[in-house]
Parts: structure tokens; C-alpha cells; sequence
């Protein structure tokens, strides 16, 4: 289920469509973003 983010994501940057740094960063941002959702929700419930 990981796999095919991270090779649809590398996929795009050998056909020139975003650099890695790009790839990197979004990936960092999903996961900063489930953190904050599960923290959020975990103090609400």
C-alpha cells in the first residue's frame, strides 16, 4: 500500500515532472498532517 506512492512519485520525477525535493516535502506534509488529525481527534474523544 506504500509502495505505490513512493514509485508513482519517483515515476514523476525520472519523466521530469517534479523534482525530488518536491516528492520529499509533500511526503513530510502527509505525514505532519495524519500526526496533527490523530492528535486533534485524540483530544476531542
Amino acid at each position: 500500500m506504500v509502495l505505490l506512492p513512493i514509485m508513482w512519485g519517483l515515476f514523476r520525477v525520472y519523466f521530469g515532472l517534479h523534482f525530488l525535493s518536491d516528492i520529499v516535502a509533500g511526503g513530510l506534509l502527509a505525514v505532519l498532517s495524519f500526526q496533527l488529525s490523530m492528535w486533534i481527534l485524540a483530544q476531542r474523544f
